[in-house]
C-alpha cells in the first residue's frame, strides 16, 4: 500500500520552507489546490491508473505542485521536500542532488510537461530502503520538524 502525503504535512513542510526566509511571500495563491496536488497521483480515470508505481506518483506530485502553484513563493522548494518525504515513507531514500533544482525550475516554466520523464530523473536519486520514517511521528513535533527540514535543506541544496 501506497501512504500518501497528508495536507497538514505538505503545509507543514512549505511552512519550514519559508521559515528561514524573511523575503519569502508568504500564504496562499490557491488553498484547495494543496489537496489537488496530493490526491492527483492516485487518481484513476476510467479505471485507468495513470501513476501506477511509487516514483511515478512521487513525479506526479512533484510535477503537480511546480504546476498547480498552490503557495505565493516556495514551491519548488516545498515540491522537492514533499518528493523526499513521500519516498521516505514508501520505502524509498531520495538524495535531492543541485540538477533536481533545475528539474523543479523546468517544470514550473512549463520547460518540461511530462510525469514520465520526470519520474525517470527521479528513479536516478532514488534507492529503496527499509521505511525510516512515518507521517504520524512528525506531524506532533513542529518545532522538530522545523529544524530538521532546515538542516536538510542546508546539506541537500544551496538556493
Amino acid at each position: 500500500m501506497v501512504v500518501p502525503l497528508s495536507e497538514e504535512l505538505v503545509k507543514k513542510l512549505h511552512e519550514a520552507v519559508l521559515a528561514g526566509d524573511p523575503q519569502a511571500i508568504r500564504g496562499y495563491r490557491h488553498e484547495g489546490m494543496v489537496r489537488v496536488c496530493i490526491e492527483r497521483p492516485f487518481s484513476v480515470v476510467y479505471g485507468f491508473e495513470p501513476f501506477k508505481t511509487v516514483v511515478d506518483k512521487a513525479a506526479a506530485l512533484m510535477f503537480s505542485v511546480n504546476t498547480f502553484h498552490p503557495f505565493n513563493d516556495g514551491c519548488r522548494r516545498t515540491s522537492l521536500l514533499a518528493t523526499y518525504f513521500f519516498l521516505l515513507f514508501n520505502g524509498y531514500h531520495f538524495t535531492i542532488r543541485k540538477d533536481m533544482i533545475t528539474l523543479t525550475s523546468k517544470i514550473a516554466k512549463r520547460e518540461l510537461k511530462n510525469e514520465r520523464a520526470v519520474a525517470r530523473l527521479i528513479r536516478q536519486s532514488c534507492t529503496e530502503t527499509s521505511i525510516l520514517l512515518c507521517p504520524e511521528n512528525i506531524s506532533d513535533d513542529e518545532p522538530l520538524l522545523t529544524r530538521f527540514l532546515l538542516a536538510l535543506m542546508k546539506t541537500s541544496w544551496v538556493r
